[in-house]
């Protein structure tokens, strides 16, 4: 979901942060990436108020707490170089863009017309230009499939190795339709189904004949009812007719509640992340109702991957970066990141060999990073661009292995629709394409 996704409506930090639970202060202590966000969060505040209200000088003293707070935070970045700018601080503007050349991504502060109006300084016409060649296309993938129903509005995916079949869920449509091997396309009809909110995540059972479906109510939904919205259920489906096999509903406690992605474990456990109230919860074989599991550094919690040990499972939080959750002790560990670079605005991930392929949609231009890992698994030690195909990209999501080859939602539409469903204004609608890249490690 975007978190950006990927986030559905928790990709909106000032959204997220009237619909958290409380943190404790001293659990915050003892986590402080969860503090350094929590401070950024507050300066983040503070320059949009400054800003809005014109005073130049506050917004900047705000937004340098936020960034020195939160570094790798791409949009402080940004917004800094563009405060720099309109207050003529070449030196200011330098930083902030040697800051996003780092972390390539942050393209945006290229157009800004207060920077334009610096190009006449070498240094700073100089730092744009590396910029945009850092934020350049890496297109190594290729169109593979497109659905082109315009409103299909993919979220998940997912393959199934014996077959060749690929599931995509559908929000708009409420379903998930099956992709065969040789391009067949085939609608499990999931919408007929009584209590179908928007399909989000998808994935095939070791077993082969049934797909596990997440799904929640959402406005973007064909033929929302203000009803939907205590929709929050986990299906088991019968891959041959659509029917369903098992459901599993998230109690009606008056939180709100948007299952995700999910991922099934080496043991045959079912993990799914809960974005709005953030929760990871596990349904173990034959259980009739999910475990939770919550902590602090829990706040917009996206794709999920198990370690192949299945003591481990690697969690995407948009807000805080790459989670690792100890399935035995329920401890979790934020992975730091490689130098200079950053997980946050990751949406579906994959585990594949010692590393974590993301889709980071929430830095600008949306990208496929490859994360790797130490050997015990605790943190990044170096991130790579394997895919930014600019522009067929533009809103990713999830993906899925297949083979040798990756493949993955290009353009979800999430972000030309608002929280109530309505299109943008100004927004162009296209046929969804799910691009393959093939990995070679």
């Amino acid at each position: 979901m975007h978190g950006s996704r990927k986030n559905i409506v928790t990709r909106s930090f000032a959204f997220m942060a009237m619909l958290l639970p409380p943190i404790n202060a001293e659990l915050q202590a003892q986590h402080p990436v969860v503090e350094a966000s929590a401070t950024a969060r507050a300066a983040w505040q503070n320059v949009r108020t400054a800003f809005a209200s014109g005073d130049l000088d506050a917004a900047a003293i705000a937004i340098e707490t936020a960034t020195s707070a939160w570094p790798t935070q791409v949009v402080y970045q940004r917004i800094s170089g563009m405060i720099a700018a309109r207050r003529d601080d070449t030196r200011g503007l330098k930083a902030a863009l040697d800051a996003l050349i780092a972390l390539e991504s942050g393209a945006r502060l290229a157009d800004d017309e207060a920077v334009a109006g610096l190009r006449s300084d070498t240094e700073i016409d100089e730092a744009v230009f590396a910029l945009l060649e850092a934020t350049a296309p890496v297109a190594q993938s290729r169109v593979w499939r497109t659905i082109a129903d315009s409103v299909f509005y993919a979220e998940g995916i997912d393959a199934d190795p014996r077959t060749g079949s690929v599931y995509v869920a559908s929000i708009w449509h409420r379903t998930v339709i099956e992709i065969d091997a040789n391009g067949t396309i085939r609608d499990l009809n999931l919408s007929r189904h009584s209590r179908m909110g928007a399909a989000l995540g998808v994935r095939v059972d070791p077993g082969g004949q049934s797909l596990w479906v997440t799904t929640s109510g959402l406005a973007r939904s064909e033929g929302y009812v203000a009803d939907d919205n205590s929709i929050a259920a986990l299906l088991r489906i019968s891959i041959a007719d659509g029917s369903i096999e098992g459901r599993w509903d998230l109690p009606d406690d008056g939180e709100e509640h948007i299952l995700g992605d999910l991922a099934i474990g080496p043991d045959g456990d079912v993990f799914v992340t809960d974005s709005d109230y953030p929760q990871l919860l596990r349904l173990r074989p034959g259980a009739e109702a999910f475990e939770s599991i919550t902590h602090v550094l829990f706040r917009s919690l996206q794709g999920v991957a198990p370690h192949p040990n299945g003591r481990f499972v690697y969690a995407a939080d948009f807000s805080h970066g790459i989670l690792r959750i100890d399935l035995e002790t329920e401890n979790v560990i934020r992975l730091p990141d490689a130098p200079n670079k950053t997980s946050l605005g990751v949406d579906g991930i994959a585990w594949h060999r010692g590393s974590i392929i993301g889709v980071q949609n929430g830095v600008a231009p949306p990208q496929i990073t490859r994360f790797v890992l130490n050997d015990n698994g605790t943190m990044i030690t170096a991130s790579e661009t394997i895919d930014r195909n600019v522009p067929i990209a533009d809103e990713p999501t999830i993906g899925t292995l297949l083979g040798n080859s990756f493949i993955y939602v290009a353009n979800s539409q999430w972000e030309k629709y608002d929280d109530e469903g309505n299109r943008r204004e100004g927004t162009k609608l296209s046929a969804t394409v799910l691009l393959r890249l093939e990995i070679d490690w």
